[in-house]
């Protein structure tokens, strides 16, 4: 059986936070998951005091996950923080890493069914999050699944080769690192593979340097 390792990147926006949790701790999570919550050094301290919560709680219900904190030493944005996750929970042995925006919900199964659609697609990077977006169409509808162009950074989940192939290289230049990393991808004829319906959701309105959007503008078609 893969081990898998869950990053959740956290920065400020407590709030959202504490919803990424609350259905964390709703889901069936396995024995022999590993959790990493990376925060990019937030000023808040009810950020600091949510994790340790969270950690409490996700021991007291399954006594065999790993659940780690990681403070980043200075604020250094989301590529760095996915680049030192990441590399993190595949030093601690991960066979293969989901990625989890901290303003986003996820479904009481959704590792069941993203974990699913990876052994169906091992040599691809899948997703739970079928997001709303006219530049990302479906390329192919299957019975679970559907096969789109783009990358979104809200949720991934892939292996060790794909990372040092695909996104790694992309977390280390500046630029969107999901539109970078599809575009990689597409040079090797791979799409992304998404569960559907949606088994991830994106609840930010307002985003991590503060800013209201005044619109939710980049969420599931189908969660």
């Amino acid at each position: 059986m893969n081990t898998y390792g869950l990053l959740i990147t956290a920065y400020s926006r407590v709030d959202y936070l504490q919803q990424c949790f609350q259905s964390l701790f709703e889901a069936n999570l396995p024995d022999n998951l590993k959790i990493l919550v990376i925060d990019d050094c937030s000023p808040e301290p009810e950020v600091w005091k949510a994790i340790q919560e969270f950690k409490v709680i996700i021991r007291d219900k399954n006594p065999f996950i790993s659940c780690f904190y990681y403070r980043m030493l200075e604020n250094s944005k989301i590529r760095k923080c996915l680049q030192t996750g990441i590399e993190i929970l595949f030093k601690e042995d991960c066979d293969i890493v989901m990625n989890l925006d901290a303003d986003a919900i996820v479904k009481e199964n959704f590792y069941q069914i993203i974990s699913a659609l990876k052994k169906k697609h091992p040599d691809n990077i899948v997703s739970g999050f079928n997001n709303i977006n006219h530049g990302n169409k479906i390329i192919h509808q299957y019975d679970d699944s559907a096969a789109k162009a783009y990358l979104n950074g809200i949720n991934a989940c892939f292996d060790k080769p794909l990372y040092d192939k695909y996104i790694q290289p992309q977390l280390l230049k500046e630029g969107n690192w999901d539109y970078n990393t599809s575009l990689a991808c597409r040079e090797d004829n791979k799409p992304f593979f998404v569960t559907t319906p949606s088994t991830v959701d994106h609840i930010g309105i307002v985003s991590s340097m503060g800013h209201g959007t005044g619109v939710q503008a980049d969420t599931a078609y189908d969660f």
